[in-house]
């Protein structure tokens, strides 16, 4: 996906109310490859161990903004891709949903961010919600048994769900809006064609994946 589609795209969402709060889109071009990265996306500054998938885990996010987006609902969104002629060959698209329920569209303001967010998280931790974070990668360089090129992290690192292939950030986008915000979905503001070649193993392809063309 450009750069400049990327943008275009964040803007219609902002002015869907799905995205309460954006970072800026970075490009470097390296050798053949455009690195694209919207915010910072990089792992955290371990000052103590966190543990992925937790209520701390998401709150550090939060502290030290790594992340790209945040919705409208306070879940976090993280953009990182490679693109190679037009071609995605290596991502990391992430999902992280809040633990509490909130719309911020609805708060007064008159608090920070943070504090609200601080005070949501920890209150009635028992009654919250708990959904797992969703992490979708590529590194075709790392592919082994057990570690697909394409894959879908599910709660822990050791969990790789094979993929089909690279998505785009607008396959991305799409799958989220379709599944985990079906009322806000407009399939002509997110159009995607999964049109990836398929980069599964033999073995992959005999065992549990995740698929979305016949051919």
């Amino acid at each position: 996906m450009k750069v400049q589609s990327l943008q275009i795209l964040v803007e219609k969402l902002v002015e869907k109310g799905v995205l309460f709060e954006t970072r800026e889109i970075h490009s470097l071009r390296s050798g053949r490859e455009l690195i694209v990265e919207v915010g910072e996306t990089g792992p955290l500054t371990q000052t103590r161990k966190v543990t992925e998938n937790s209520a701390n885990y998401y709150l550090e996010l939060i502290r030290q903004s790594k992340f790209s987006w945040m919705l409208f609902d306070a879940s976090l969104v993280q953009i990182w891709y490679r693109v190679r002629k037009d071609r995605v060959v290596g991502h990391r698209f992430c999902y992280i949903p809040a633990p509490f329920e909130i719309d911020l569209r609805q708060s007064s303001g008159a608090a920070e961010l943070v504090d609200i967010i601080e005070g949501g998280s920890s209150s009635n931790p028992l009654e919250q919600a708990r959904r797992t974070i969703l992490r979708f990668e590529c590194d075709p360089a790392a592919q082994a048994p057990l570690h697909p090129a394409a894959h879908l992290h599910l709660n822990s690192n050791d969990c790789r769900i094979p993929m089909r292939s690279a998505i785009t950030a607008r396959e991305f986008i799409h799958f989220l809006l379709r599944f985990l915000y079906s009322t806000h979905f407009e399939a002509k503001l997110v159009e995607a064609n999964f049109e990836g070649g398929s980069s599964l193993s033999d073995d992959e392809q005999q065992s549990f994946h995740l698929n979305w063309r016949i051919a």
